[in-house]
This record gives C-alpha cells, sequence and structure tokens, in this order.
C-alpha cells in the first residue's frame, strides 16, 4: 500500500511540474462549457487545446529555466534545467505531431482565432526580449499574459 502511495503522490508531483495539471483542466472547462452552452466540443479540439497549452506552458518554463542560474530555487524549474534537452526534444516532437496530426482536422474558425492569438502573444515575446521592460505592464511576461490568454475566447463571447 505504500508503494501505490508513493507511486499517486509521484504522479501529482510529476503532473503538475510538467504542467498536465493546466492540462487536465483546460480540457475539462472546455467539456463544461459546450455541456453548458448545449455544443459539444469535437475530440480534434480537445486534442488540440490540450497540446497547445502544454506546449506553451512547457515553452515558458523552459525560457524560465534557460534564463535562471543554476540551482533553480523551485523544483519545477530545476526539474527544467535538469532535463532541459530531453524536454525540448518532447516540445518539438509534441509540435510536430500536433502540426501533423491534429492540425489539418480543425475547423478554419480555430486557425484563424489561433494565428491571430499567435500575433499577439508572438509580438509579446518579441518585445520582452528586446529589452521592452521599460514599457511597465506589457514588458512583463508573467502580467501581461493574463491579460493576452482571455483574448482567445473573448471573440465567441
Amino acid at each position: 500500500m505504500k508503494k501505490f502511495v508513493r507511486f499517486v503522490s509521484a504522479l501529482f508531483v510529476y503532473g503538475r511540474i510538467l504542467s498536465l495539471d493546466v492540462v487536465l483542466g483546460v480540457i475539462l472547462m472546455a467539456l463544461l462549457g459546450g455541456h453548458i452552452c448545449h455544443h459539444p466540443v469535437e475530440k480534434v479540439v480537445l486534442a488540440a487545446l490540450g497540446l497547445t497549452v502544454w506546449l506553451i506552458y512547457t515553452l515558458d518554463h523552459l525560457l524560465d529555466a534557460y534564463q535562471i542560474p543554476p540551482p533553480a530555487h523551485t523544483l519545477r524549474h530545476r526539474f527544467h534545467q535538469q532535463y532541459f534537452g530531453l524536454l525540448v526534444f518532447f516540445w518539438f516532437l509534441g509540435a510536430g505531431l500536433g502540426l501533423r496530426q491534429i492540425a489539418p482536422f480543425l475547423p478554419s474558425e480555430i486557425w484563424k482565432r489561433g494565428l491571430a492569438m499567435l500575433v499577439l502573444v508572438g509580438g509579446h515575446f518579441i518585445l520582452c526580449g528586446l529589452g521592452a521592460r521599460r514599457l511597465g505592464i506589457l514588458g512583463k511576461r508573467k502580467p501581461a499574459s493574463h491579460f493576452l490568454q482571455p483574448g482567445g475566447i473573448a471573440p465567441r463571447l
């Protein structure tokens, strides 16, 4: 029984480190929203949503792990520093599989909104990378992302 408890505990710890809890949460919220609105969410959309959230969160953690001098203070960032190369490999594998196996089946509306968000978020990351921190909240990656993330659903409201 102790081995089982340790195993389940490790699953939760590594699930959080790898942001799988966020992926599960966003998929469940999409299903709930679809249920409330009586509009079922297609499986391909759920797969794309989950993979996209994991890719975004993992990229963010990898950027943090790269910028923080080792050893990082948090378990998540230490993990991403320690397994940086492996996580980068899986990031590109996930992105490639998503583009090859999921993207062709997505509705055009998802593509249009996704590309618009890519431009906004990508432009923001470029501004941050070019030293636009003097812009205040717009130059800070974390707080500004809280304003950009809801943009993906705002047009549907």
